[in-house]
Order: C-alpha cells, then sequence, then structure tokens
C-alpha cells in the first residue's frame, strides 16, 4: 500500500467533506419554505433580508396568485412549470403576500430563494466538494492497489 496516496487521499475526502456541510449549511440558510391553506381573498406573508429573491409556488391546480411585495419590486412572473410560479423580486427587508385571489379555497406550498451571489457562492463550493471527493476516492484506491501491485 502507498501510505502517502492513501494519506493524502483520506486528507482530501476530510477537506471535501466538511466542505460540502459548509455548503450545505450555508445553502439551507438561504431558503424560506412553507405552505398554507388559504380560503378566498386570504393571504399568507413571507419576510425575508434579500436582496434579490426568488419565489416559487404552487397552489395544485396551476393558477397565478396574487403576489405583492413591500419595500421591494417584482421584476418578472414566469409559469407555470410542471404546476409552479416564479416571481423575481429584488429590494431588501421585504414581506411578499401571496393571496388566494380565486373564488374556492386551496392548499398552497411555497419557497423563497436567495438569488443572490451568496447562493452561487455555495453553489460552487458544493460542487468543489464532490470534485475533490472524487479525487480523495481515486487517490485511495490507487493507494491501495499500487500497494499491493509491488507486494
Amino acid at each position: 500500500m502507498k501510505r502517502n496516496y492513501v494519506l493524502a487521499g483520506l486528507v482530501i475526502l476530510l477537506v471535501a467533506v466538511t466542505l460540502y456541510f459548509v455548503s450545505y449549511l450555508g445553502s439551507s440558510s438561504n431558503v424560506i419554505s412553507g405552505q398554507a391553506y388559504l380560503s378566498p381573498g386570504e393571504s399568507t406573508q413571507v419576510s425575508f433580508d434579500f436582496s434579490e429573491a426568488v419565489i416559487s409556488y404552487s397552489d395544485g391546480r396551476a393558477l397565478p396568485l396574487s403576489v405583492n411585495v413591500d419595500n421591494g419590486q417584482i421584476v418578472s412572473t414566469a409559469g407555470p412549470f410542471n404546476g409552479f410560479y416564479a416571481v423575481i423580486i429584488m429590494g431588501s427587508h421585504e414581506v411578499a403576500t401571496i393571496t388566494n385571489n380565486y373564488t374556492f379555497p386551496l392548499s398552497m406550498k411555497y419557497a423563497l430563494v436567495n438569488a443572490g451571489t451568496s447562493t452561487l457562492v455555495y453553489g460552487a463550493m458544493s460542487l468543489l466538494s464532490v470534485v475533490l471527493g472524487v479525487v480523495g476516492i481515486v487517490l485511495v484506491v490507487l493507494g491501495v492497489l499500487r500497494g499491493r501491485r509491488r507486494e
């Protein structure tokens, strides 16, 4: 067994696992999700402090709901994509209000995601951790296989 390869591979694997968990914890703090049952005219509010955000929601009927934002502006609305709608918002210290603008009650799920640069950083960290994990595994396997051939 090539001890240097195995040791280097294990250290890289440890770094990859640590980096992955840090990126997972950081990215999960950039997501607010929930669900609500809304009667006709009823609203649910989501408070957040992201400078750029995307609200994605689904009401099970693929109908667009009324979305309003305090202290910010709606940049774009898109959908439906497989029953989901997306609303892009800019501003800060915002409150998004999702209102059932239909005459029947509905159940809806929503997720609000930080679309700022921190999300990109955490995504890059996660991708880097996967690459480092593969490199670490390859080094461990090479170290074990090279050592067995010489013995």
